[in-house]
């Protein structure tokens, strides 16, 4: 839908709204009944084009909270030299990311993200890490990521999605890589 488009469905809607809150509020013989029908018809007419939103951010949350997380299967050990003297990894970037290249690209990540909910447009995000010599995946993050209402998806404007916000910024990747190396020696 263009800019256009929007500009005049929204004017439409608006009329529509006026015309239905004159029509009930005319009706009523008390005046306070008459606001609290119009406070009644705007509140109706403002939740029409947002009641996906509102919705779709609830199930947001309740599927971060119970069906997103971190899940290790397998941890690896590793010889000294990817440690320091103190026991700490050596094989971090200043950033928090794997340093793929010192670990000799033994462990390489992959990702897939597939529909969850149509009806909402959630989708179910995985992030693996993969030991590339055996093929298996030590671990994962589940998430989700939620892109808006049928309004913002079909306005035509660049639309991003919101994602579980547990699963953000350097120290959680950090600490998600951490979770699947141990040292050869500092573990004896």
């Amino acid at each position: 839908m263009s800019g256009l488009g929007i500009i005049i469905a929204l004017y439409l809607y608006i009329r529509l709204a006026i015309w239905v809150v004159r029509k009930l509020a005319g009706e009523c013989e008390s005046k306070q009944l008459k606001w609290g029908v119009r406070v009644a018809v705007a509140l109706v007419f403002s939740l029409i084009p947002l009641w996906d939103v509102i919705l779709g951010r609830i199930y947001l949350n309740h599927l971060c909270s119970t069906e997103a997380g971190v899940k290790v299967y397998q941890t690896v050990e590793l010889p000294a030299d990817y440690w320091d003297g103190l026991g700490r990894a050596k094989f971090f970037k200043e950033n928090g990311d794997l340093d793929h290249s010192f670990l000799k690209n033994r462990f390489g990540e992959s990702s897939s993200t597939k529909p969850y909910s149509s009806f909402f447009r959630i989708d179910e995000t995985h992030r693996q890490l993969v030991d590339n010599s055996t093929q298996k995946i030590l671990g994962e993050v589940v998430s989700f990521m939620y892109w808006g209402g049928w309004i913002s998806r079909n306005s035509g404007l660049h639309n991003t999605a919101v994602e579980c916000k547990e699963f953000h910024g350097n120290q959680f990747w950090h600490d998600f890589y951490v979770r699947f190396f141990k040292s050869a020696t500092f573990s004896k």
